[in-house]
């Protein structure tokens, strides 16, 4: 007759009670924030300029905490700066909401060089934050489609994160960097590629928002797949060398914002580009 321990040893292990209550956290996380999102994309303007200076600010408290861990002198300093350069991209005063960025950055640096602070991580911060915060903001007011470009960025991101996610859990194979982050690889790239060219494509031939030719907008869509994994390992990257999973908890389910948009951050400048190229040449 088998003792209890034994009996304890052979019972199957309890299921895992928090799964599901996370999982529900990031749907309901999602259910909120994705419409939120959407509808300031449509009405663009004041209210666009509002999410993107509130996401900066909140990613400004996490990269501070993580690589600071606290929000000071420093960090607040750092965040009436980017509210700054926020107030006068959404005035359509690009150039000096960059230059409000980068005197930011200046500022924070000289502080973290006066207290004693890493003066990288200072310097970093605000640039990090800051520029693509901007070229958001100045990408939703480009003239004549500043709505489809920006619906475009949002539309490759997601593909990406989809097609990544499929390919890498259905095919898995050899990762690209698992030191950085274990889970990504190179099927998942591919995967992302293709599906992110392939919206870009479809948005292209079919909603009239997308002034690219239909291998253009292919091609960008593959190029923004790309650059959003660098931009995915970066983050990864920092959080490693601080040992931390999260940059914050401010996204129920998600962990921080910072996690969130990491892509985001890499691939606006690379759009603001492409938008201001086939601008200037009338189609790529």
């Amino acid at each position: 007759m088998n003792s209890a321990a034994e009996n304890a040893a052979m019972a199957p292990p309890a299921p895992d009670r928090r799964a599901p209550s996370a999982l529900l956290q990031r749907i309901l996380s999602a259910a909120v924030l994705a419409p939120l999102a959407i509808a300031c994309l449509w009405y663009g303007g004041t209210a666009f300029a509002v999410l993107a200076g509130v996401a900066a600010l909140c990613m400004i408290f996490e990269w501070e905490t993580v690589s600071f861990g606290r929000f000071g002198a420093r960090a607040a300093l750092a965040g009436a700066g980017i509210a700054v350069a926020v107030i006068l991209a959404a005035l359509g005063r690009i150039e000096f909401a960059f230059v409000a960025v980068i005197a930011t950055a200046g500022a924070s640096l000289m502080f973290a060089l006066l207290t004693r602070a890493a003066p990288a991580w200072a310097l970093a911060g605000p640039l990090y934050v800051g520029l693509p915060t901007v070229a958001l903001i100045a990408l939703r007011a480009e003239a004549g489609n500043g709505f489809g470009w920006t619906l475009w960025l949002f539309i490759a991101i997601w593909g990406t994160d989809i097609g990544a996610y499929v390919a890498g859990r259905s095919i898995g194979g050899p990762k690209i960097a698992p030191r950085i982050s274990p889970s990504k690889t190179w099927a998942g790239l591919i995967g992302g590629m293709a599906t992110a060219a392939g919206a870009s494509l479809l948005l292209a031939a079919y909603s009239g928002y997308l002034p690219l030719s239909l291998g253009g907008a292919a091609l960008a869509g593959a190029l923004v797949a790309i650059v959003g994994q660098v931009g995915d390992f970066a983050e990864s990257a920092w959080k490693r060398h601080f040992k931390v999973k999260d940059s914050s908890r401010l996204i129920p389910g998600h962990g921080g914002v910072l996690d969130r948009v990491d892509g985001l951050v890499a691939t606006v400048p690379l759009a603001l580009c492409i938008a201001y190229l086939a601008g200037r040449t009338g189609a790529l």
